[in-house]
């Protein structure tokens, strides 16, 4: 197979990763921010704990939008309660295989 190593990194990071989860986080922004997207529009009904700047009345996240981008599907099916944490494991992981992958080619010289 050929992404096997990768594979193998992966899981086990997810593995790891999930071990370190212990639920969720208050400051889900991001999942206000997809929903938001997902109704058509920027600004934001977050509570007042999590960072935001108030312009003519309305909340708009302070965060750059690629996160709340990647995660409208999931924000799409679940809603606000969507977990971001599960959402930020798996990318990690992801992450962890694709250096795998980048250091083990720039290690076999291909």
């Amino acid at each position: 197979m050929k992404y096997r190593d990768e594979i193998i990194v992966f899981a086990l990071v997810l593995l790891v990763y999930s071990l370190t989860c212990w639920g969720r986080s208050p400051y889900t922004a991001h999942v206000y921010q997809a929903v938001a997207f997902l109704h058509g529009h920027a600004y934001v009904d977050t509570p007042d704990y999590i960072e935001r700047a108030v312009v003519n009345g309305k909340r708009y996240q302070l965060h750059p939008p690629l996160p709340a981008i990647l995660l409208m599907p999931f924000a799409a099916i679940f809603g606000l309660s969507t977990n971001q944490n599960w959402f930020a494991i798996v990318v990690g992981a992801l992450d962890a295989a694709l250096m795998w992958r980048l250091l083990g080619t720039v290690d076999r010289g291909r």
